[in-house]
Parts: C-alpha cells; sequence; structure tokens
C-alpha cells in the first residue's frame, strides 16, 4: 500500500483550528500516509516526494541495518549509525549478529555433561568410543562403531581405544 498525495486544501484542520481557511490551506495538502486509514494536513514544502514511498517531515526509516534516512523539510538526509567500542566481561565474548547494526556481548551457552562445563564449540570423549560436542548449549555426541573385521580377525575393545581388529587368538 502506497501513500496517497492529494492536492486538496486542508480545510478540516482549519476547522479544528479555527482559524481563518487562508492562513492554514495556503502551503498544506491533504495526505493519507502509509497504514493509516484518516488524513492529514502536511506542508507542501516538506514532502520528500523524490522517493518511493513517499515520506513526510520528521519521518525516519531504515535502508539497511546501519543506515537510516530522515525527512527533513522535503529533503532525504541519510546517516550511517556509529556504533561504541565495546569491551566485553570476562566470561563474555563479542558477536556481530546479522541483524543488529552493531556488535554486543553475551554470554555464550555452554553445556554440562557429567558435572563438567564444556564452552560451545568444545569436544570431549565420554568413554573410547563416543565423541561429543557443545553446539549451541545442546550436547551431540557421536559414537564409533566397531569395524568389520576379516575372518580370521575379532573386534575388541582396549584400553584408550574404542575398537580394533586383532587376530582371532583373543576369546
Amino acid at each position: 500500500m502506497n501513500s496517497t498525495l492529494y492536492l486538496k486544501p486542508c480545510k478540516y484542520k482549519a476547522h479544528l483550528a479555527s482559524l481563518p481557511f487562508d492562513e492554514v490551506a495556503k502551503n498544506e495538502v491533504l495526505v493519507t500516509r502509509e497504514g493509516e486509514c484518516c488524513p492529514e494536513c502536511e506542508p507542501s514544502q516538506a514532502i520528500c516526494n523524490t522517493i518511493e514511498p513517499i515520506r513526510y517531515h520528521g519521518d525516519i526509516w531504515n535502508t539497511s541495518t546501519c543506515d537510516y534516512c530522515t525527512c527533513n523539510n522535503g529533503n532525504v538526509q541519510c546517516y550511517t549509525a556509529m556504533c561504541e567500542n565495546i569491551v566485553c566481561f570476562k566470561e563474555e565474548v563479542l558477536v556481530h549478529k546479522s541483524d543488529t547494526c552493531c556488535p554486543q556481548c553475551i554470554i555464550p551457552p555452554s553445556c554440562q555433561f557429567a558435572g563438567q562445563i564444556y564452552q560451545d564449540g568444545e569436544r570431549w570423549t565420554s568413554d573410547d568410543c563416543t565423541i561429543c560436542v557443545c553446539e549451541s548449549g545442546i550436547i551431540r555426541c557421536f559414537t564409533k562403531h566397531c569395524p568389520t573385521c576379516d575372518n580370521n580377525m575379532k573386534s575388541i575393545a582396549l584400553p584408550g581405544d574404542c575398537c580394533t581388529c586383532k587376530k582371532g587368538w583373543y576369546t
């Protein structure tokens, strides 16, 4: 839905303000802003009608996560937001999310496993055959499967090793 620019004099404002019609309507037009149901009077020289949708004096809009523009007396003026220098606390990390302009400090997610705290991205073994990783506060574990051994070999678990193929003399 686009803004509609009606070049009608603003009679109703003159009535509401109890001012003579000539003083109010001379430099104003009746406009209906996008998303609004009722029209309002705007100074005709303060409309930014060189862009789509039409903007009005005092309007502010984003053109990206860091850039914004304003309509100032009929002129579009655009700016880039300035981010502060941020120093994070010891337990925080500085992250820059794609939907925000400036980086921010956050406490990264962690995982607790068998009474131990693991940081995001950290890996550990829960036993000789299982490797776990902390991913965004969620523990994901992967179990190594023993290999299929040749006829004269057996798959056995040795201390410090998940399983390996050894000659069949183990029973």
